[in-house]
This record gives C-alpha cells, structure tokens and sequence, in this order.
C-alpha cells in the first residue's frame, strides 16, 4: 500500500508541475503578445505634436491673412476720411454763415485726423510721412474752426484739438538729430501754443484736463529734448519742465471729483519733473562755483 500511494504522488506532482509550466508559458506568451500589439500603435504624443504643428501654423496663416484683410480696410477707411476731408473743406468755402463754415472745418479736421491715425497704425516711412501731413492738415482745419467760430465753448475746442493734432504729428517726428530735435522740440511747442489759447478763453469746458495733461507730456518731451551744453540753455531747459508741471497740476485739479484716478496717475509725473529739475539745478550750481 504503502509503494501505490507513493507513485501516485509521484504522478500527480508531475502533471502538477507540467500543469504549472504551462500556465507560466502561456502568461509569457500573453506578455509578448501585448508587448508586440502595443508597439504597432502610434505614438500619442508624436500624433498631438504633428496635430499642434499643423494648428499652429494653420492660426499663423489665418492670422497673417486677417492683418492683410485689415491693412487693406485701414486703406481703404483712410481714403474715405480724405475724400470726407476735401468736401467738408469746400463747403466751408461755400457756406456764409461763420458757425456753419466753423462746423465745416471742424468736420474736415476731425476727418483728417482719423485719416492720421490709421495711417500712422502701419510702421513705414512712407505712411509716417502721409501721417504727420495729414495731422498738419487737420491742426490747421481746427483753427479755422476757432477762426470762424463766434462761440466760445466751440473756439475753445478748436484751439484745443488743432494743439492735439499739432502734437500727435510731433510725436511722429525723428529725434535721431540735433536738427531733428530742434524741429521736433518746436513742432511739440506749437502744439502748446494752440492749447494755450483755448485755455486763455477762460471757458469752463470739459475737456480742459485732457488737453492740460496733453499739453504737460508734450512740454516735458520738449524739454528733454532741449540741448543743456551751457548753463543758459540748462535754464531754458528748466522753464520748460516748470511749464509742463504747470500743465500737470491745472490736468489733476481739473480731474478732482470727476476723473480722480486719472488725476492720481500725473502726481507721479510731476514728482519725476521736479526731480528733473532739481538734478539741472544742481548742475547750474556746480558750474558756478
């Protein structure tokens, strides 16, 4: 009995094990199988990077289509403000009464300065040039407006958009010069000038702060442009920063209790033009002693 049961042992401990290598081949087998099935799938991340790839590019397109679609526009807007330009400026001509010839003048100066202004959007030497003629243009429309116009409140806003005007051509201006900031220095200057003489109107109008804060930058950027070589020239340079703090100050007292925040923003900038000044005076200082 004893030999039967140990032969029977023997033989299921053999199909045991064969049962088990089996099963352990198979497994391996499976593993394979996954292994090889997985590597004949696409790469995820190669499929998104081609698809990003072509997106990207697909915008950059659609992009440099929609800029030449609004370059076009923008021409295309820009003549129409010429044309509207010419005919108001005839009608001026026509008409006898002074405050419809004022309007006349008035509407072909706001014309040409949106003209101006989409001009001056694209980058090149030949639209700076068109730009900074058309704002001329239109600074020298709004004094007609003044001229003709026999209401103060309008006078006032003529003179304040032809000094507007006088300086956004300005600002086109190359500075790479000595000559060139003398001519640009002077441009800004005149575009001072203009605005003085709505503000000496003396008339309680609403876009007094925006032209004193306009008039304030332009006469600071005068000044830094101003040549400071003698102590004369220092001092020159010094009046004018005082006037443009001068500007400044009239903007934030005209902004209080209707446009604070925009008032706040200018205490900064006279802080900085009094420490302009203060450096140029120490420097006129230094040089008598």
């Amino acid at each position: 009995m004893s030999k039967y049961f140990f032969y029977t042992f023997l033989t299921i401990a053999f199909f045991n094990s064969v049962d088990v290598f089996a099963s352990q081949r198979t497994l391996v087998e499976d593993e394979d199988a996954q292994t090889r099935g997985m590597s004949s799938v696409p790469s995820t991340d190669s499929n998104l990077k081609d698809k990003g790839e072509k997106a990207a590019a697909k915008s950059a397109k659609k992009a440099q289509e929609d800029l030449k679609k609004a370059e076009a526009q923008s021409k295309k807007q820009a003549k129409v403000f010429a044309k509207t330009a010419q005919k108001s400026e005839k009608a001026a001509k026509l008409l006898t009464d002074p405050d419809a010839q004022a309007q006349a003048y008035y509407d072909a100066g706001a014309a040409k300065r949106e003209e101006a202004e989409l001009l001056s959007q694209k980058d090149t030497a030949q639209n700076k040039l068109l730009a900074k003629e058309a704002y001329a243009q239109a600074s020298q429309y709004f004094e007609q407006t003044a001229y003709y116009a026999t209401k103060p409140a309008a006078q006032t806003l003529a003179h304040f958009e032809s000094g507007g005007a006088k300086i956004d051509e300005a600002e086109l201006l190359s500075q790479e010069t000595e000559a060139h900031k003398r001519e640009k220095a002077g441009t800004l200057s005149k575009g001072v000038e203009c605005i003085a003489r709505g503000l000496n109107l003396s008339v309680a109008h609403s876009e007094i702060p925006t032209f004193c804060e306009k008039a304030g930058k332009a006469k600071r950027a005068e000044a830094k442009l101003l040549s400071q070589e003698t102590e004369s020239q220092k001092k020159m340079k010094i009046e004018t920063f005082e006037q443009a703090i001068k500007y400044l100050e009239k903007a934030i007292a005209s902004y209080q209790g209707h446009w604070e925040k925009e008032g706040a923003k200018l205490v900064q900038e006279v802080s900085e033009v009094k420490k302009e000044i203060e450096l140029l005076s120490q420097g006129i200082g230094a040089e008598k002693k």
